[in-house]
């Protein structure tokens, strides 16, 4: 079909449209939303990295309790990094380097994300030790950083303390 100005018209299809932001009840349709907007931020995040050289860390959870993670210049550093934010810089990245590499085995696994069904009774209760010592560091460090939001939040208390307990 012609124009009056003779270029071709172009069929009209579905192409972007805006959608309404609500929750998505089809598993189905959610699962390929997930996929589509995960992408989407990873590659806006490397962008981000590219144009300002700045150092990203995201990770998502996906509905099936999966996840996944984009970090520049890796995820792990960069999450390091902010929750040892108190120490300098140099200091940060030479002691998580090491604790990592502590962590990390040769196959790349972390050692919670080993198999435990070869362990022995004794290295299960070395196990157990260290998920509940994981554990309490990480709600020590929750609790710490939820004062330290009360603290600079003081104009606005509302007598509504938090805390974390596991």
């Amino acid at each position: 079909m012609l124009k009056d100005d003779g270029n071709k018209e172009r069929p009209q299809g579905q192409g972007r449209r805006k959608i309404n932001i609500e929750k998505i009840v089809d598993k189905s349709k959610q699962q390929v939303t997930f996929c589509k907007r995960r992408k989407g931020i990873f590659t806006k995040a490397s962008e981000l990295c590219t144009l300002c050289n700045a150092e990203i860390a995201i990770l998502t959870f996906s509905s099936a309790g999966k996840i996944f993670s984009f970090g520049h210049p890796n995820a792990d550093q960069v999450v390091n990094r902010y929750v040892h934010q108190t120490k300098s810089e140099s200091e940060s990245e030479s002691e998580s380097e090491s604790e990592f590499s502590e962590c990390v085995s040769k196959d790349g696994e972390l050692w919670w994300e080993k198999p435990i069904e070869c362990l022995g009774l004794e290295e299960l209760k070395t196990y157990k030790a260290s998920l509940e010592e994981l554990r309490n560091n990480v709600a020590n460090k929750v609790n710490e950083l939820i004062k330290n939001k009360n603290n600079n939040n003081n104009t606005h208390n509302d007598g509504c303390d938090l805390e974390l307990r596991i």
